[in-house]
């Protein structure tokens, strides 16, 4: 009997954007528009399937971007809204709305471009305000901003699932 004995050596590939964006799943931290360190602020957040937020890793959706199209990472649940619509939450859903692309992933921050919103890109909105945990994350397209939304921004960060929880990796 032979035994044979290899060592293999593992390096974590690298976070990019082109990653994210070819379709390698991430989860979706929040950050305040201006990346402040406003106490609030200094508890992470993440986004969860139905728009809103958790500051427990373990229950951050997973998503991947596949041809411009953001969708929870097991599949079947998309982003999307339709034309004229105002501002919707950042809820995953079955039905599938005739504005589904182009989302990218640029500089780690996620971006979701199309003719039919302001200044071709939708922006993100947080409310409450002063709240981070179970905070309804919008979109808005073409409507006005409401006084009681706060700007943020939307990170994709690598995560992987284990026992069906997601493990959060901070850059």
């Amino acid at each position: 009997m032979t035994v044979v004995q290899s060592t293999v050596t593992v390096e974590p590939l690298p976070w990019t954007d082109s990653a994210a964006n070819d379709g390698t799943p991430f989860v979706i931290q929040v950050h305040g528009a201006s990346l402040s360190t406003k106490r609030q602020e200094q508890v992470p957040s993440w986004l969860t399937a139905n728009g809103n937020t958790t500051t427990d890793g373990s229950k951050a959706t997973r998503y991947l971007i596949r041809d411009g199209q953001l969708s929870s990472a097991n599949g079947g649940s998309y982003l999307s809204t339709t034309a004229n619509v105002p501002y919707g939450p950042m809820a995953l859903s079955s039905n599938l709305g005739t504005i589904s692309i182009t989302f990218s992933i640029k500089g780690g921050a996620l971006n979701w471009t199309n003719s039919a919103f302001v200044d071709g890109v939708a922006r993100f909105f947080k409310t409450p305000a002063n709240a981070v945990n179970n905070v309804e994350i919008l979109a808005r397209f073409n409507g006005p901003i409401d006084s009681a939304w706060t700007p943020v921004l939307l990170f994709a960060v690598p995560g992987t699932l284990e026992m069906g929880h997601a493990t959060v990796f901070c850059r």
